[in-house]
């Protein structure tokens, strides 16, 4: 399920902007994380597998060196990814902070002129 989402996340995001971008490094932001998520997932159905029948014959080792050699294979990408979509020479988009509220009715930041 969690791959599925991932690779839809991935298309997505992959369509906009060039391939070191902005949005391929937030994708592979994602994917470490989803892929991260799996290994603990293996790592704890494998602990507790003996003393529940629908887990046994399950290769949570397979599984959890599967999950790693994908973290790994991800995060050498994201990191070269990183340098362009990053770095000095990266492409900025014009980011405005969002004025937020405090619970008085003034802006966040705003300074008491009274």
């Amino acid at each position: 399920m969690a791959d599925g989402l991932a690779e839809k996340v991935s298309r997505l995001k992959l369509k906009h902007g060039s391939a070191e971008g902005l949005g391929t490094f937030e994708a592979l932001e994602f994917l470490v994380l989803v892929i991260h998520g799996k290994w603990a997932l293996w790592r704890a159905l494998s602990v507790v597998a003996g003393n529940d029948s629908r887990l046994q014959g399950t290769d949570f080792d397979e599984l959890t060196a599967r999950a790693k050699s994908q973290h790994e294979r991800v995060d050498e990408r994201r990191l070269t990814c990183s340098r362009s979509a990053l770095g000095p020479n990266a492409e900025r988009t014009n980011y405005t902070r969002p004025e937020t509220e405090t619970g008085n009715g003034r802006k966040a930041g705003a300074r008491d002129t009274r």
